[in-house]
């Protein structure tokens, strides 16, 4: 049975001051106890001294050595705060291996929402507020013995429900659900989030927590968001968005605000993205960390919009966030969100011929380059750049080498990876062209028409435009001026049904740069 504290002495809280206790009590040294447990005399002074965490294996040995309750040397073990310690040993529903007498008669109804989290987080995990897309949350794997102690406790409110108040039942069912989504995935947990959300509709509002309802809607869009049931996540991701306004908490409407972006961009609306994303960045005390991941994918849809000017700008404010020491997340994803914002400004200063602009971009990516692995739509990203770099100053042997390295990685068949494999292929004919290999040219045009259309109305106007241009440049250097005039009647006709049939799209900068190009061609073709 577990060691009872002397009257008037504190109960311990952590295994180190357990495994003290014991050694002393039975007239053992350090070296014997090292011995008997199989460790280094150093490990166990390190241990007595709460410098170090045992492993479950040396806490399995010692519960046989000195004949302990294991789940109880688990709970001492689990390298957890001390207040959410010393709040199981306040709970009623304390598990029956916490001695009696660390117990007081503190009531779960007296206690606040913060110390019911307490009792039910298992700390291997990350905070479910942040564990989310916008986050670069990703699931975590634990072993049983890191979330026995909560488990523990969700088991005796699932038995034995009347003994709780409402609230505690709610964070019960959502910590539930929350550790089944890490150990089984999102669909797994997709039921037990459904089932926290429609009783906390039924039953009286006052009896849950905004923050509560917030997480549980939150984390059901996710399972709906990864599932690819874009309308439902939607209704959720802005049920999140009105809790969280409700007590003014910015940053959960950007969070929620970040996910409608990113589903306006699944759906193909480019502009209804950027919008989302600035609604979030007028948002009130926004913290820096959702300046920075807002302004990322902002600048994202700057580019596809040909919104150069405020590509740079959104680089230089928003590359300064992401190298402070003080923003939280992942140093990597950090670091890769950093590069994509540099490749953006390189893509951007090229477009308005801003040459020596765009190669300070350029060794800017290169030396972050050197640190990281880029996923391959960056890197293909920075390939095509770089092939029109080299375009631009002659260096074709050089260049086509770029865009065909591109072509060669395994490029998600999505917006973003076929508008790069059409602007690779793009790239590749119009060094042909140059090269005066007009038979390549052609065939590489063609191969552009096997990519599907894109979802996004502003990259596939775009994607038509590159191809259209391209064959514009082969028909002339083949003093083909009739087919070249054709080519661009046909690109007129696209872009004023486009605008047509989404008037937004008419006032971009992409749309004025198209018109411009066109103009530039007809003028080059009638020559």
């Amino acid at each position: 049975m577990p060691s009872e504290p002397r009257r008037g002495e504190q109960p311990m809280l952590h295994f180190g001051e357990y495994l003290r206790q014991e050694r002393l009590s039975q007239g053992l040294t350090m070296q014997e106890l090292a011995e008997r447990l199989e460790v280094s005399p150093q490990f166990i002074s390190l241990l007595e001294s709460t410098k170090r965490h045992p492993s479950d294996k040396l806490v399995q040995r010692t519960a046989r050595l000195f004949e302990e309750d294991l789940n109880y040397l688990r709970f001492l073990a689990q390298p957890i705060p001390e207040a959410q310690k010393r709040a199981l040993f306040e709970s009623p529903s304390a598990p029956d291996y916490i001695p009696q007498s660390m117990r007081t008669n503190i009531m779960v109804q007296d206690t606040d929402d913060a110390l019911m989290e307490a009792l039910l987080r298992a700390p291997a995990l990350p905070d479910p507020e942040e564990d989310t897309l916008y986050h670069f949350g990703v699931q975590v794997r634990v072993s049983a013995a890191e979330t026995s102690v909560p488990r523990s406790l969700i088991g005796q409110v699932r038995s034995d429900p009347e003994r709780f108040p409402l609230k505690m039942q709610a964070w019960s069912d959502f910590y539930e659900a929350y550790y089944t989504r890490h150990a089984k995935g999102r669909s797994a947990a997709k039921d037990g989030f459904a089932n926290l959300c429609t009783r906390m509709q039924t039953e009286t509002a006052e009896a849950y927590p905004q923050r509560l309802r917030y997480l549980a809607v939150l984390h059901l869009a996710l399972c709906h968001h990864e599932e690819g049931d874009l309308e439902d996540a939607r209704r959720l991701y802005n049920q999140a968005l009105e809790y969280s306004a409700a007590v003014d908490d910015p940053a959960g409407q950007a969070c929620a605000l970040w996910h409608l972006s990113s589903l306006d961009r699944d759906e193909g609306d480019t502009i209804r993205m950027v919008e989302t994303l600035q609604k979030a960045l007028r948002i009130k005390d926004i913290p820096p960390f959702a300046i920075a991941r807002c302004r990322t994918d902002a600048t994202s849809g700057y580019l596809a919009l040909w919104r150069n000017d405020d590509v740079i700008a959104g680089a230089n404010e928003t590359i300064k966030l992401w190298r402070s020491s003080t923003l939280p997340g992942p140093q990597d994803d950090k670091s890769l969100c950093l590069i994509r914002m540099e490749i953006s400004a390189f893509d951007a200063a090229l477009r308005m011929d801003r040459e020596e602009e765009a190669r300070n971009w350029l060794s800017r990516v290169r030396s972050m380059r050197v640190r990281i692995e880029l996923p391959d739509v960056q890197e293909a990203h920075l390939s095509a750049v770089t092939g029109v770099l080299l375009i631009g100053r002659d260096r074709l042997t050089q260049a086509k080498k770029h865009p065909n390295a591109a072509l060669r990685l395994e490029l998600p068949d999505n917006d973003d990876g076929n508008h790069l494999r059409v602007t690779c292929q793009r790239l590749l004919a119009e060094i042909a062209v140059l090269e005066r290999r007009y038979v390549d040219a052609e065939a590489v045009l063609r191969d552009t028409e096997r990519v599907p259309a894109l979802k996004s109305a502003v990259r596939e106007l775009d994607r038509r435009g590159q191809v259209a241009f391209a064959w514009v440049l082969l028909h002339r250097a083949q003093s083909d001026a009739e087919a070249a005039s054709a080519v661009l009647d046909e690109m007129e006709k696209t872009l004023k049904a486009v605008v047509a049939d989404d008037k937004r799209i008419g006032d971009t900068p992409l749309v004025a740069h198209l018109e411009d190009r066109i103009g530039e061609l007809r003028e080059g073709t009638s020559e």
